[in-house]
């Protein structure tokens, strides 16, 4: 018998929402995930990430669509997941202030990548693509994890409060901002480490993919109450965490 089509199980989805019929439309879509990642991606090492992006992206644009609007689901999903992916490679946009050096060098970064990989077909270390640029591996380090702490903002806010929601900016223009930067990346980085593998889920889905608990609840396979339980337990454990790192 021949399987319903994606966009028969999107109609009958936005009818009665399930998560049979939701893994069904996630199977049917998986391989226009992969030739749309494929093709915006010239590094293979990039590419499981965007998988990530444009996974979640689609649940996203599942929730936002609307049938009577006359357009068909693989247009609408399509859009939605190029616009996330592009925002993935907009090296400029930063959600907090963070070092000037650490922006330009991510950039710098980025273009070494592609342009290494596209000569040799190798991904680059982090030796080679120091001594291409000519600075010292640990700079290259820090630019990186830069890069990934200022997708924290929104997480930051939850967890400072809101007479603290400028934790980030008080760095800059300080004589020590670097040093305090990186203190604060560690002591986070620390912090996340002491969550187990599903919390670390949850917070990585809610705060640096901005999705509902549902959405979470959907992707995981558990239900919201579960997914409340672990937001709570695992902000609660990062703010004590963080707390005696101070």
């Amino acid at each position: 018998m021949a399987q319903p089509n994606l966009e028969t199980l999107v109609l009958e989805y936005k009818k009665n929402e399930s998560e049979e019929k939701l893994n069904e439309i996630l199977v049917a879509i998986e391989p226009l995930i992969k030739y749309w990642c494929q093709s915006q991606c010239y590094i293979p090492w990039e590419r499981e990430d965007l998988l990530q992006v444009a996974r979640i992206a689609v649940l996203g644009a599942l929730e936002r669509f609307d049938p009577e609007k006359g357009i068909k689901f693989k247009t609408f999903a399509y859009k939605t997941v190029t616009g996330k992916i592009l925002n993935y490679f907009r090296d400029s946009t930063w959600k907090v202030s963070i070092p000037r050096k650490y922006r330009e060098m991510s950039t710098h970064i980025a273009d070494t990548e592609r342009n290494i990989y596209q000569k040799t077909g190798k991904a680059p270390d982090i030796t080679e693509i120091a001594a291409t640029l000519g600075v010292d591996k640990e700079e290259i380090q820090n630019a990186q994890e830069a890069k990934r702490i200022a997708r924290t903002s929104s997480l930051s806010e939850v967890l400072d409060g809101e007479e603290n929601k400028t934790e980030m900016g008080h760095f800059i223009g300080q004589e020590d901002g670097e040093l305090q930067f990186i203190e604060f990346k560690q002591d986070l980085v620390n912090a996340l480490a002491h969550l187990d593998e599903r919390q670390r889920q949850v917070i990585y889905l809610r705060f640096f993919q901005d999705l509902t608990q549902s959405k979470v609840a959907q992707a995981l396979g558990v239900s919201q109450m579960q997914v409340s339980r672990l937001e709570r337990m695992a902000l609660n454990s990062l703010k004590k965490h963080l707390a005696l790192s101070q």
